[in-house]
């Protein structure tokens, strides 16, 4: 729920793409810190979104997400597809980054980032760069599908 409450937060309280003017929104009672990360963040970062909160859908690939940020951060050359965490950094947010960025476009690879606030309103960004994550990705989507299908063959069970 908490993670649910600052997204909706961000979104409804995140800088307008054009002018770095925010919008007045009441902060979740009680989540105040990782709002005022996420405002340390944005006039760190002058980001410029192309998409916030954006649902997307891939029919040849046979799944869907909804991708947190897409666009431009300072100091990054490159478009980023960006996901907020209101936890600490997990080995699956390189595959979630990964399927998201297969979502928005397919090829070139983007920059895949990782946002993680915190209760106490600091912040800090990973990068996930390895090639292999895509690679990882679709071999979980391929296993979700057979699995869905009746075929119960998985990675564990190949080795």
């Amino acid at each position: 729920e908490r993670g649910s409450l600052v997204h909706e937060w961000t979104a409804n309280a995140d800088y307008q793409r054009d002018r770095l003017v925010p919008r007045k929104v009441e902060m979740p009672r009680g989540l105040e810190g990782y709002c005022y990360a996420w405002q340390d963040f944005v006039e760190a970062s002058k980001p410029r979104w192309l998409r916030i909160e954006s649902a997307l859908e891939s029919e040849a690939l046979g799944y869907h997400g909804i991708v947190d940020r897409f666009g431009f951060i300072y100091g990054k050359p490159d478009k980023v597809v960006l996901d907020i965490k209101t936890g600490a950094s997990r080995n699956a947010d390189r595959y979630q980054l990964a399927a998201y960025s297969l979502l928005i476009q397919p090829a070139p690879v983007l920059t895949r980032i990782g946002l993680y606030i915190k209760a106490d309103g600091t912040w800090t960004l990973k990068q996930y760069d390895d090639i292999s994550d895509y690679i990882t990705w679709m071999e979980i989507l391929n296993e979700a599908k057979e699995s869905r299908n009746g075929k119960r063959r998985t990675r564990q069970t190949q080795q």
